[in-house]
């Protein structure tokens, strides 16, 4: 099992056990410090660093958030939020070998040559670093003020994906599709991996799960960031292998992911001595024996979001080292059930 870690361009995570989701805290832009956190998880031996993806985000949050059982939104009013992509250009230089991926890349509100040219440069740039996971958007304030079509974000994200493809692997896109009509256009440097950077679609739903299998490498799956996790990946695997049967398509090499909360304790520690703890909270074998069960679901990959209590990088840095010594080394040693 690969171990991710989201990097903190939007805060630092904080579940709330009593609403049974999580949020970002707030941050100072002095000290999300991208490039030290990297180097600090590449230095531990995480598999990737994972970026939110948001431009604006409204005043009134709303009720309709994707990856909590709760639907109530993870962000603060006017939160701090780099951008993606203009930090992985600065990470493509100073890092060597951990991997950038979004997590996820909101498609429809983004012309789709745009995202194919910058994530060609970013995958050029680190010599094949980077995983592209992709969604289809959820904030109705964010689609209105950037003129994006919100009612049809789905089929925008499917052909997008599809003008990606095309940007990635040919000499001249040839397209015509409901949104868009594209020819003979190219756009270069093509991706450093071949034929292009995994697309790894977002969701946790069937119909998203037909749409991976359709048009991407992979899913992943935000289905147990909520301290204790009520969303059943099941039904979207499911989804997943009847789109598969009948399309055709081979999903031996087809990827799975998910992204959990986590904070690990010593053995005599609160959460490792609670009756009902939050998941991956507690000690070093209570972490692997739970990651465990995420890799007999089929998970080969995890991303974690560290949940910092105090809200500080000292902490952040704490549970990074500690992860980095304890649990990935062991974790690596995890191989994924296959999904049938």
């Amino acid at each position: 099992m690969d171990i991710g870690v989201y990097i903190p361009t939007h805060g630092l995570c904080r579940i709330n056990e009593e609403k049974n989701n999580f949020y970002l805290q707030r941050i100072d832009p002095a000290d999300v410090k991208p490039v030290q956190f990297a180097q600090e998880a590449e230095r531990q031996g995480f598999h990737s660093v994972w970026f939110s993806d948001h431009v604006v985000m409204g005043k009134d949050l709303g009720t309709d958030y994707p990856a909590s059982g709760s639907g109530e939104s993870c962000y603060l009013r006017q939160p701090v939020m780099f951008d993606a992509v203009a930090v992985m250009g600065a990470l493509a230089a100073t890092t060597t070998k951990i991997k950038f991926a979004t997590a996820v890349h909101i498609v429809p509100y983004r012309h789709p040559l745009i995202s194919a040219h910058q994530f060609a440069a970013i995958d050029y740039m680190s010599e094949g670093r980077l995983m592209v996971g992709v969604g289809i958007g959820w904030e109705s304030f964010e689609f209105d003020a950037l003129k994006a079509d919100r009612p049809h974000r789905a089929t925008i994200t499917e052909e997008s994906l599809q003008i990606y493809k095309q940007a990635w692997t040919k000499d001249f896109i040839d397209f015509d599709g409901e949104h868009f009509q594209i020819h003979d256009v190219s756009t270069d440097p093509k991706p450093w991996q071949d034929p292009h950077p995994p697309l790894l679609y977002g969701t946790h739903t069937a119909p998203g799960a037909k749409r991976a299998v359709r048009l991407a490498d992979g899913i992943y799956m935000a289905s147990h960031l909520d301290p204790f996790p009520t969303i059943d990946v099941r039904p979207a695997q499911e989804a997943a292998l009847r789109e598969a049967e009948r399309s055709g398509r081979d999903l031996s090499t087809f990827w799975w992911g998910t992204v959990a909360s986590s904070h690990i304790c010593d053995p005599d520690g609160p959460d490792a001595k609670r009756e009902r703890r939050p998941i991956l909270a507690g000690s070093k074998d209570q972490i692997l024996e739970e990651m465990q069960e995420l890799a007999d679901l089929g998970f080969g990959h995890l991303t974690i979001h560290f949940d910092i209590r105090s809200n500080t990088n000292e902490e952040l840095y704490e549970q990074l080292a500690r992860y980095g010594e304890e649990i990935i080394p062991e974790a690596n040693k995890m191989v994924a059930a296959p999904v049938q």
